[in-house]
């Protein structure tokens, strides 16, 4: 009697076997060899390959091609330098578009949403308790450029960075809070 471990062993090579023979065939539609193959190049090679030859005789109602006959271009050092030469083209045209210059800060305009945080004091941080969403406990700049804050008063933030705010109300919250850290987001 064959034990079950040796039938295991055994069935698993034949499945093996079954399996990779599905990985050597060409697929479900298997063509005639005879068809020249169609193959595929990513848009930015085709003008190296000068575009597909197509027979105008060939196209179907549709438009599409019946058959493509491919141009074929030996690979010499005249054409790699070309290809070198265009791509090093392309490498200063997107260099001049990306600036050297780091971006501007941005600047705090109406209908900002600014998240103020004041460390250890959550009574200044967030009024509304602890589970509310980042919006609903941020602070609307107002259409004339200004905010309220508890101890600061009316602060005009318009057109200032999130640096410049976090510094304001760091020196205005100075005579109520003893060494305030205060953190400033965009929301």
């Amino acid at each position: 009697m064959m034990d079950a471990s040796f039938f295991r062993r055994w069935l698993g090579i034949v499945m093996f076997g079954v399996l990779s023979g599905c990985s050597t065939v060409p697929g479900i539609v298997v063509q005639d060899p005879n068809t020249p193959q169609r193959g595929w190049a990513p848009d930015f090679l085709d003008p190296l390959l000068n575009s597909p030859e197509v027979d105008p005789s060939t196209m179907g109602n549709d438009g599409a091609s019946d058959q493509i006959v491919p141009r074929i271009i030996p690979v010499t050092p005249d054409l790699l330098r070309e290809q070198a030469a265009r791509r090093q083209v392309l490498d200063d045209e997107v260099r001049g578009l990306i600036s050297s210059q780091p971006p501007a800060a941005y600047r705090i305009g109406a209908q900002d949403i600014l998240n103020v945080l004041v460390w250890d004091h959550p009574e200044l941080s967030n009024p509304m308790g602890n589970f509310q969403d980042i919006q609903a406990m941020g602070r609307l700049v107002r259409e004339d450029g200004t905010i309220f804050f508890p101890y600061a008063g009316v602060l005009r933030v318009e057109g200032k960075t999130v640096e410049e705010v976090r510094r304001e109300l760091e020196a205005l919250l100075t005579p109520y809070i003893q060494s305030p850290q205060v953190d400033v987001r965009v929301v």
